[in-house]
């Protein structure tokens, strides 16, 4: 009846509806999920590094941003739709302890978002055949669609833009995580290096992690080693911040001194002092996609299995 069954008397929907209007009822989605196999909710898991505070307001968990700002664009995109949202967090290396969400009798699609993942991990969503979009990587199969700014692309711009002001002794520091996002921003960083005339090398390439503390203990390494600095680029925003401190703690006058780059635009970029010049990826964008994306799978509209890269921008500060 209130599917708008052709097979009903109009005059009897008619009075049905008007009974309907006046008692207040709303259908009972749980009854309804059981007769049409689906739920009307969509998952949302939040990847998260093993070493991030569970204090959400800790500097240090500045790389939360990126999982908020995309969670953001989601909930804004599935306002106008009659699905509901479920929230869950993991860790991206493992296979084991998966959300109870990620099951098709809770879920009828998830999106992921957050920090690296696990090859493992991967292979362990896709063997639920959920309808799946991931962001942060660009990973696509069967089940898994992703949505991503290109991380080669992004850091060797930012790289080539530091170099034109004059900058010729430029750091990495880079995340810990064995991942192909990490991977590729080194790659970045090297080719801007070696294609500008400047010399590669890797002592002055610092595996961190993402967070602030990170950053400054990878700061202190590269202080310490003597080696010739001037600029530093950084792999997250996170540990950027880390760096303009212990550079203010040392009397090294950023951009004056040494320069220092981030990577996301995080809400911290622009309030730090300097404000830090950074790679801005449009997470609210990324996460509107994201949903709208998994839907038109979930309708038949698209088929998954697919790639969609989405622009970053260098956006210019202090810092540099």
């Amino acid at each position: 009846m209130i599917n708008d069954s052709p097979r009903v008397n109009f005059r009897t929907k008619e009075l049905v509806l008007q009974v309907i209007k006046e008692i207040g009822y709303t259908p009972n989605r749980g009854a309804r999920s059981i007769v049409t196999s689906q739920t009307h909710n969509i998952g949302l898991l939040v990847v998260l590094e093993d070493n991030v505070s569970v204090d959400p307001y800790s500097i240090h968990n500045i790389v939360n941003s990126l999982s908020t700002d995309v969670a953001a664009g989601v909930e804004t995109a599935i306002q106008p739709t009659h699905y509901g949202l479920i929230y869950a967090r993991s860790s991206g290396k493992s296979s084991k302890n998966l959300p109870k969400i990620v099951n098709s009798s809770y879920i009828d699609g998830l999106i992921i978002t957050g920090g690296s993942y696990s090859r493992e991990f991967l292979n362990a969503i896709e063997m639920t055949k959920i309808p799946t979009v991931i962001t942060g990587s660009n990973l696509n199969t069967k089940f898994i669609s992703s949505i991503f700014c290109d991380p080669y692309a992004a850091m060797k711009e930012i790289t080539e833009y530091v170099i034109t002001t004059g900058r010729t002794h430029i750091a990495l520091i880079n995340s810990s995580a064995i991942s192909y996002n990490t991977a590729l921003k080194q790659a970045g960083y090297r080719d801007a290096m070696i294609e500008s005339g400047l010399s590669y090398n890797e002592s002055m390439v610092i595996s961190a992690g993402f967070s602030a503390i990170e950053g400054r203990n990878a700061m202190k390494t590269l202080l310490e080693s003597k080696i010739k600095i001037d600029a530093v680029v950084c792999a997250f925003d996170g540990l950027a911040i880390g760096v303009l401190q212990e550079l203010h703690e040392r009397n090294i006058v950023v951009p004056i001194d040494i320069a220092v780059t981030g990577f996301e635009d995080s809400w911290i970029a622009s309030h730090a002092i300097p404000a830090l010049t950074t790679v801005r990826i449009p997470k609210f964008e990324i996460g509107e996609r994201l949903l709208n994306n998994l839907l038109d799978i979930i309708s038949g509209r698209i088929q998954p299995g697919f790639k969609i890269l989405v622009d970053s921008k260098i956006i210019v500060r202090e810092s540099t």
